[in-house]
C-alpha cells in the first residue's frame, strides 16, 4: 500500500488542487478526498486577515477602486490606514484594521480585471507605459497567462517576488549600489529611498499585504507552505492575484511620473552557471596548456569524472512554473525542543529529524544542495525572493530542471499510488513517467552525493590545486624539452603514510600524467578511499548524515582559506611560466633567475604539498595558521621570484610544527 505523506500530496496533487475548474470528474473527487490532508497551518487571527469570510462594503467607500487607466485611484489608497497608526508600525491592531479593505479593494479589482481584460493584448494596451518604463513584460505575460489559466497559487509566488526585486531594482536605479538594499522584506518596504517615492499611505498598503509577521504576511505564507489550497482557492486568491498585478503597476506609475527615474535600471539575476553540469566528455588533447578558460573546463571535466558512475538521466527541455517550496527546518539533522512537549525538554537532547530515515541519503543530499547549503543554488530563496524569476518565464532549459524534476518524480512515485504511465503536463509540455523511466531515476538519486556539503567543496577545491600543479609541471616540462632550461631533481621528505591528495608520491604520479582526465580519474580513486576510511568507515554513504559540529566547521573553512590561497599562488606560477614559454629572448640575469627556478622548481611543490599534508590532518589552531602563513609567503616569493627564501620559509614552518 503506498504511504500517505501531507508533504508530499502537495507535490503530486499541484495542479488538481490550483485549478479552480475541475473538468474530469475524478479530478473532483480526487480533490475532495485528499483535501483534508493538506491542513492549514494559519493561525485563527492569519486566518481572519486573509481568508475572505464575509467581504462587504457597507458604506460604499470602495467601489470603483481604479481609474480607467487600470491603476490606483488615490483615495483607495489613503482609505486604507487608519490616521491613528504610522505608517511603519508594527501593531498587531492596525493591520487587523486595515486587512478587511484591503480584501474588499482586492475583490473589486479582480472584477475590473475579469471585466476588461480578456486578453494579453489587452493587457498592454492598457498599461504601455509603465510595462515599457520597468521592462518586465515577460513577468507580466506569465502573470496574466497565469490568471486566465486560473493558476492562482503559482501567480501568486511569481507576482509577489517580482514586486520584491522591483523595489531593489527601484533603490539600484537611485543610487547604483546593490548592497545597500535590504535583504528582508519588511526591512525594503521601509528604506528611506522607498518612503518618499511611493508615499506613506501606500507603504502602509503593502507592510499590510507582504509587511512583518503581524501583518498579512502573505509573501511568507504561500512560500512556506502554511495555506491549505483548499481554504485558498479559488476565492481568495485570485481576489489578491488581482491585487498584486495593479498594485505593481500603480507603483510603476507613480515612481516613472516623479521624474527621477526615467526607465528602471534591473540588477543582474541569479547565475546558476556551474552549479550542475550534464555535459559530454570534453575532448583535451594530450600536452595541451589549459587556455583562460580553465574555470568551465575543470568544473565540467571533475563533474564528469567524479560522478560518471552515475548516469544523467534526462526528462527534457521544460519551462518550469511549479512550487520551489522547502523549510530549511524540515531538513535539518535534529528536531529541536520547541516542537516537543515540555516532557521532552526536560530529556534534554533534541531527537534525530526522522524524515532522513523516510526519505533516505540520496534524497536529503539533493534537497540539501537545490535548496540549503550556502555553496549551492538556494532556489526557493532565490526565486522567492525575486532573484531566479527567469528560470520560470524562460523556456531554455538549465540542468538544474533536471534535478529537481528527477527529485518530484521520485517522490511521486514513492507516496503515488498512481504514477506509472501517466503523463506530467508542466505548462503544456508533456513527460511520459513508465516503469524504467523511475528505476532509472530511484536508482540515480539513490546514489546522488551533495556536491555543496563543505567537504566535498574542500575535496573539490584541492582538485583544482591538483590540476593546476599538473598545468604547471605540464609547462616547464615543454619548456626544459627546448633546451631552454634544466629541471631540478626532487628531494626526499619524510611523511606519514596517511591519505591525502597531497602525498609526495601522488605528487610524483600525477606530474607524470598526460592529461587532464587522468589526472581527474586518479584523484578520484584517490579521493573514494579518503572518503571511505576517513568519513565512512567503508560504509555507503551520503555527506547529510555526517555528524559534524560547529568546531569542525570552523576547521574545513579554514583549510578551504588555504587551499584557496595556494591555488591563487599556483595560477600566479602559471602566468609566470606561460609568459616564460612565449618569450624569445630573456637578458643574462633573469635567465639565470628562472634557472633558479628550475632547480628548485620540484623542492617547492613539494614544500607547498608537505604542508597542505599536514593541514589535512592538523585540528590545532596554532599549527594551522602557521601552515596559512607559509603558504602566503610560498604565493609572495613565487611572484617576486625569490625561489630560495621559499626553502628558509618552509624550515621555519617545520620549527613552527614541531
Amino acid at each position: 500500500m503506498a504511504l500517505i505523506n501531507p508533504l508530499i500530496e502537495t507535490f503530486k496533487l499541484g495542479k488538481i488542487l490550483q485549478i479552480s475548474v475541475h473538468s474530469d470528474e475524478n479530478d473532483q473527487k480526487n480533490f475532495e478526498r485528499t483535501s483534508h490532508q493538506w491542513q492549514s497551518c494559519l493561525s485563527t487571527r492569519v486566518a481572519q486577515l486573509i481568508l475572505p469570510k464575509a467581504v462587504v462594503d457597507i458604506d460604499g467607500s470602495f467601489e470603483n477602486v481604479i481609474c480607467s487607466n487600470g491603476l490606483f485611484r488615490q483615495e483607495t489608497i489613503l482609505n486604507i490606514r487608519e490616521n491613528s497608526f504610522p505608517f511603519d508600525t508594527s501593531e498587531a491592531e492596525a493591520f487587523d484594521k486595515a486587512s478587511p479593505k484591503i480584501k474588499l479593494v482586492a475583490k473589486e479589482v479582480a472584477q475590473f480585471i475579469d471585466s476588461n481584460i480578456s486578453t494579453t493584448n489587452d493587457f498592454f494596451d492598457l498599461y504601455t507605459k509603465e510595462l515599457e518604463w520597468c521592462g518586465y513584460n515577460d513577468i507580466f505575460v506569465k502573470c496574466i497567462d497565469l490568471y486566465h489559466k486560473q493558476d492562482f497559487f503559482t501567480l501568486l509566488l511569481l507576482g509577489i517576488s517580482s514586486l520584491e526585486r522591483i523595489f531593489g531594482d527601484i533603490i539600484f536605479s537611485i543610487h547604483n549600489d546593490a548592497f545597500i538594499i535590504p535583504s528582508l522584506i519588511r526591512d525594503l518596504l521601509i528604506a528611506p529611498p522607498l518612503v518618499p517615492l511611493l508615499g506613506e499611505d501606500i507603504i502602509f498598503f503593502l507592510r499590510c499585504l507582504i509587511g512583518p509577521p503581524s501583518s498579512m504576511n502573505l509573501r511568507n505564507i504561500l512560500w512556506h507552505g502554511f495555506i491549505s489550497p483548499n481554504e485558498f482557492l479559488p476565492i481568495p486568491a485570485k481576489w489578491y492575484c488581482a491585487l498584486v498585478i495593479v498594485i505593481t503597476l500603480t507603483i510603476c506609475q507613480r515612481v516613472r511620473l516623479c521624474g527621477l527615474i526615467d526607465s528602471l535600471k534591473k540588477r543582474d539575476g541569479a547565475n546558476f552557471e556551474g552549479f550542475f553540469h550534464l555535459s559530454q566528455l570534453n575532448i583535451i588533447a594530450k600536452n595541451i596548456i589549459i587556455n583562460d578558460e580553465i574555470d568551465k573546463i575543470f568544473d565540467q571535466e571533475y563533474e564528469r569524472v567524479m560522478f560518471s558512475q552515475l548516469q544523467e538521466h534526462r526528462l527534457g527541455t521544460v519551462e518550469v512554473g511549479q512550487y520551489f517550496l522547502t523549510l530549511d527546518i524540515i531538513l535539518e539533522e535534529k528536531v529541536a525542543l520547541l516542537y516537543y512537549d515540555l516532557e521532552k525538554e526536560t530529556e534534554n537532547k533534541e531527537p534525530k529529524n526522522q524524515i532522513y530515515e523516510e526519505f533516505g541519503g540520496g534524497i536529503m543530499d539533493l534537497m540539501h544542495d537545490l535548496f540549503v547549503h550556502n555553496a549551492g543554488p538556494r532556489l526557493r530563496d532565490r526565486i522567492a525572493h525575486g532573484e531566479a524569476n527567469y528560470l520560470i518565464t524562460s523556456t531554455k532549459s538549465d540542468p538544474l530542471y533536471e534535478y529537481y524534476i528527477c527529485l518530484l518524480v521520485v517522490l511521486w512515485s514513492r507516496y503515488k499510488s498512481k504514477v506509472l504511465n501517466d503523463v506530467i503536463d508542466i505548462d503544456g509540455s508533456q513527460f511520459f513517467i513508465n516503469d524504467e523511466i523511475i528505476r532509472n531515476y530511484e536508482n540515480w538519486i539513490s546514489n546522488y552525493n551533495s556536491r555543496f556539503h563543505p567537504i566535498p567543496l574542500l575535496l573539490k577545491e584541492s582538485t583544482r590545486l591538483i590540476v593546476i600543479t599538473w598545468n604547471c609541471w605540464k609547462i616547464a616540462h615543454i619548456i626544459e624539452q627546448n633546451g631552454r632550461f634544466t629541471l631540478g631533481d626532487w628531494s626526499e621528505l619524510i611523511e606519514d603514510r596517511k591519505d591525502s591528495l597531497f602525498q609526495q608520491d601522488f605528487l610524483k604520479a600525477i606530474v607524470k600524467m598526460e592529461n587532464i582526465t587522468d589526472v581527474l580519474h586518479i584523484s578520484r580513486e584517490k579521493l573514494n578511499k579518503i572518503k571511505e576510511r576517513r568519513f565512512f568507515n567503508d560504509k555507503k554513504f551520503y555527506w547529510c548524515r555526517l555528524s559534524i559540529t560547529k568546531e569542525d566547521f570552523k576547521v574545513i573553512n579554514l583549510r578551504r582559506v588555504v587551499i584557496k590561497k595556494a591555488i591563487s599562488g599556483m595560477e600566479k606560477l602559471y602566468d609566470i611560466l606561460r609568459t616564460l614559454h612565449s618569450s624569445t629572448s630573456l637578458s643574462s640575469r633573469k635567465r639565470k633567475n628562472i634557472q633558479n627556478l628550475f632547480t628548485l622548481f620540484p623542492l617547492i611543490m613539494q614544500h607547498l604539498y608537505y604542508s597542505l599534508f599536514t593541514l589535512d590532518y592538523s585540528t590545532e589552531h596554532k599549527f594551522m595558521l602557521s601552515i596559512l602563513i607559509f603558504v602566503e609567503r610560498w604565493c609572495g616569493f613565487c611572484v617576486e621570484g625569490k625561489w630560495k627564501n621559499i626553502n628558509d620559509a618552509f624550515d621555519e614552518l617545520i620549527k613552527h610544527l614541531k
